[in-house]
């Protein structure tokens, strides 16, 4: 239903398909850790139209995100071994949790003298402050 009215394409894009390749050497790109059939189905499927197609792909992780950190060279020659993150996905529940504007609301200005009345645009310096000499 949610691909309705979209032609799907009978082959991929060449050039799209070689740009989703290429964004899979980017760390927690969305391309990471799918196939090259997986990323032409999915052009395939959209029509060959890019953001429907990233769509699609995120769709199908709606649980895992998976993350390709860098492959680093060893200096004896060869590279280490591609390591593979798979992390859970945020859930509804654990984004509410994680962090809140109120987290980073500033404390409200209570002024220190008490003669100050409220509202008063006034501002108390002590009269030793060191930067006025």
């Amino acid at each position: 239903k949610a691909l309705e009215g979209v032609e799907e394409a009978a082959v991929p894009d060449g050039q799209l398909l070689e740009k989703f390749m290429g964004r899979q050497k980017t760390y927690c790109d969305i391309c990471q850790g799918f196939s090259e059939e997986d990323l032409a189905s999915a052009l395939c499927k959209s029509g060959n139209y890019a953001p429907t197609a990233l769509l699609l792909l995120a769709a199908c992780r709606q649980d895992v995100r998976v993350f390709f950190p860098p492959q680093y060279l060893l200096s004896e020659g060869g590279r280490i071994k591609q390591q593979v993150m798979a992390v859970s996905a945020p859930t509804r529940s654990t984004r509410k949790s994680f962090g809140s504007f109120s987290m980073f609301a500033s404390k409200p200005f209570e002024d220190a003298d008490s003669s100050v009345q409220s509202g008063s645009t006034r501002l108390s310096v002590p009269s030793s402050a060191s930067f006025l000499s």
